[in-house]
């Protein structure tokens, strides 16, 4: 299992905080698996700045080449 250390804007990281968004759509750039751990560390875009705030959760599934799904792209349940 791997930790992936990953960015997130502050409007879609409330939702992963209060458990509203369950998933996450990224770039195919590492090899995501269920099981492994998404660090997601919010990130203020206007500011190129992290704010501190980290949330924590696990891969439960790793969705490509679906349709719908920009080829490069993942959606992983977490």
């Amino acid at each position: 299992m791997t930790t992936h250390d990953l960015k997130i804007w502050p409007e879609w990281f409330n939702l992963v905080i209060m458990r509203t968004k369950e998933f996450e759509i990224r770039k195919a750039d590492r090899p995501f698996q269920p099981g492994d751990t998404l660090r997601l560390k919010e990130y203020e875009p206007t500011t190129g700045t992290y704010t501190g705030r980290v949330g924590i959760c696990r891969v439960t599934c790793v969705l490509s080449n679906m349709p719908g799904l920009l080829p490069g792209y993942v959606a992983l349940g977490a």
